[in-house]
């Protein structure tokens, strides 16, 4: 049971954090019609990132990666180029070269 709350308390103190975010994302919408939720090709659409349709930002500075599938943890995920950080953390995302795909 108290493995449970530990990871409770650390969904509800990563929500907390992230309420700025969420309202300037709510403004973004109010204003320029901006969605919250954006697809990789909105965000891109000169790059080719049609194939990775699971992929998405949640605003215009966080990849989102989800894993979908049963019984697996790993997750093929294509990085725009740029830096990358893990969110929570701040570490940076070691890339092979820009625009790399990992897993």
């Amino acid at each position: 049971e108290k493995t449970y709350l530990r990871y409770i308390r650390w969904a509800l103190e990563d929500r907390y954090k992230m309420l700025p975010y969420f309202k300037t994302l709510d403004k973004e919408w109010n204003e320029k019609e901006m969605p919250i939720i954006r697809p990789m090709f909105l965000m891109h659409p000169e790059a080719r990132y049609l194939e990775y349709w699971s992929q998405f930002y949640l605003g215009d500075r966080i990849l989102v990666a989800p894993v979908l599938k049963n019984d697996t943890s790993i997750v093929e995920i294509k990085f725009p180029p740029g830096s990358w950080y893990r969110l929570g953390s701040g570490i940076p995302v070691n890339l092979p070269y820009q625009g790399a795909t990992i897993e």
